[in-house]
């Protein structure tokens, strides 16, 4: 049985009927006290850190638009996440699909696009002829990425995060949320 987790206002005037409205002040006060008690002030590089992705989701927010899903744009560092959560929103993985589900939204000779869902991992791959990127749509993942010197980075991934592996570059994502990972993932073929 799945409980109601909204709080209507009608909740709390029923539940408040037996205070009156001083009491109900003092109540506030003493958990804003509490609070205040207890507040920790972050340190100002993870503050910062904070403040600017807020600003780029609100950026990103300002510029949202509709996405054709039967002609997409290419995805990008500046592709907004709500967009494309809309755009996919009905979009769904066979039931008993096991570990990759590709769904193509755009196929032509320089690109192809997919809505993806992977539940554990996507192995490792090279590609020597095109671009692989995608944006996250839900879920997390880690991503491992070798380039052809042996240098390897791990890109931790979460919704709205986007990412390109370059050609020659070894990579493989390891989901690690609970629930399938959904993204859109383009293969932009690059000149020979």
């Amino acid at each position: 049985m799945k409980k109601e987790k909204n709080i209507t206002q009608e909740d709390i005037k029923h539940w408040l009927e037996d205070y009156n409205e001083e009491q109900v002040i003092e109540t506030e006060n003493a958990l804003n006290a509490f609070a205040k008690s207890w507040a920790v002030v972050p340190a100002t590089d993870i503050k910062n850190k904070i403040l600017t992705k807020l600003a780029s989701l609100n950026q990103k927010r300002k510029a949202q638009g509709v996405i054709d899903i039967s002609n997409p744009p290419l995805i990008s560092e500046d592709s907004n996440l709500e967009d494309w959560l809309l755009a996919t929103k009905d979009m769904q993985p066979p039931a008993d699909f096991k570990d990759i589900h590709l769904e193509p939204i755009k196929s032509d000779s320089n690109v192809k696009m997919f809505v993806a869902w992977v539940t554990k991992m996507v192995p490792e791959e090279v590609h020597h002829d095109l671009l692989e990127s995608f944006i996250l749509l839900e879920g997390t993942c880690t991503c491992h990425i070798t380039d052809p010197m042996g240098n390897t980075r791990i890109v931790n991934m979460q919704a709205g995060d986007y990412i390109t592996m370059k050609t020659g570059e070894t990579h493989d994502v390891c989901i690690t949320s609970e629930k399938p990972a959904k993204a859109v993932l383009q293969w932009l073929k690059i000149a020979a």
